[in-house]
């Protein structure tokens, strides 16, 4: 017998910003950072002889709390990887419910009934989970072994253990980041010990006490996931009104996108790629939420979409102009590094994978 941790990965940019990261590769965020050393304190006295993690690198990152005290190297493992999203990959998942929202219904639902062009079937998703982790059990028989893999991966490898059709698929929760499933496998069977199992995480190191996602919404989807559009003039004269002093101006370098909620513009960002190219950095020159909507839970779906346009155009980092304060905390909330140089510059997140 081998006994099997499957272990979701920390919090990443995806859960933060509300983007499509199936297998997009992306980081895991400052919160996610933090939560590597509960998973840590979780394992200290459990003896483990063998990591194995999904290539991405939210995974592998979220490996060294297991490795970093062990003086081991996780296994990359690519067939543990997040299901492949298609078209969807690195979509904000308020333009999925916008724009494909009967499939995104099935995608919650009923995932084997969900297709997008060039996404990944439901059933070779769970084939892939269950092949391999029977494949590593053998090879490591009558130790124990720990596995990174993605939530919707281990929604999938769950429905398959516990007999429950996808149709059925909501009896499965949600699981938290880094929570753990605990599998006894054995040469003709898989015990299922315990599953999304997070107790490691109190509230405040917790995605779910921060997001209602996984609670909220008709059919499971979030009200307060916003879509991204390209900006118009229009939506430029608009941003005006609450910034009427002229901030706009560079606009013509940079790349602008709108947020909505439904059809109600939110804020815009604006992200200028060409002036800082030479220091691989892109600029927010202005990231802002109309006045009645600047909520905390709204800014990191601006921030995500200036992070994918930065890797878009090559860039290894995203810094914040010169910010108030008040501004700045906010960003420094989120991950970013209070900088001094160059001197037009209030703070900076590395951005690379």
């Amino acid at each position: 017998m081998t006994r099997v941790y499957i272990i979701r990965h920390a919090e990443a940019e995806g859960n933060l910003y509300r983007r499509i990261h199936g297998q997009y590769n992306s980081n895991l965020t400052k919160l996610g950072m933090k939560q590597l050393d509960a998973l840590e304190e979780r394992f200290k006295n459990v003896p483990i002889h063998k990591v194995y993690s999904s290539d991405l690198k939210r995974t592998m990152m979220t490996s060294t709390a297991i490795t970093r005290s062990r003086g081991i190297e996780a296994q990359p493992l690519p067939e543990i990887r997040e299901v492949f999203m298609g078209r969807w990959e690195d979509l904000e998942w308020g333009n999925a419910e916008f724009y494909d929202r009967e499939e995104l219904i099935k995608f919650h639902l009923d995932p084997a009934s969900w297709s997008i062009e060039g996404s990944e079937n439901f059933y070779v998703l769970q084939d892939r989970m269950i092949r391999s982790i029977i494949e590593k059990a053998r090879e490591n028989d009558g130790k124990n072994i720990a596995m990174f893999s993605h939530g919707a991966a281990i929604r999938a490898l769950t429905a398959k253990l516990a007999g429950i059709r996808s149709s059925d698929i909501t009896k499965i929760k949600f699981c938290d980041n880094t929570a753990v499933m605990t599998l006894d496998v054995h040469a003709d069977s898989i015990d299922m010990v315990s599953e999304g199992d997070a107790s490691h995480i109190t509230d405040g190191y917790s995605r779910f006490h921060r997001q209602n996602w996984h609670k909220s919404g008709e059919k499971g989807l979030d009200s307060s996931n916003l879509r991204m559009e390209r900006a118009s003039q229009k939506d430029i004269n608009e941003a005006n009104y609450w910034f009427p002093n002229g901030e706009w101006a560079r606009c013509a370098e940079d790349d602008v996108s709108v947020s909505y909620k439904g059809d109600v513009m939110m804020g815009l960002v604006a992200v200028n790629t060409v002036r800082y190219a030479p220091l691989g950095m892109g600029v927010i020159d202005i990231c802002c939420l109309a006045p009645k909507y600047r909520e905390q839970r709204y800014l990191p779906q601006l921030i995500g979409r200036a992070v994918s346009i930065c890797r878009r155009d090559g860039m290894k980092s995203l810094a914040l102009g010169t910010a108030k304060d008040d501004t700045l905390q906010k960003f420094v909330h989120l991950g970013f590094e209070q900088v001094t140089e160059p001197a037009d510059i209030s703070c900076k997140l590395d951005i690379t994978v």
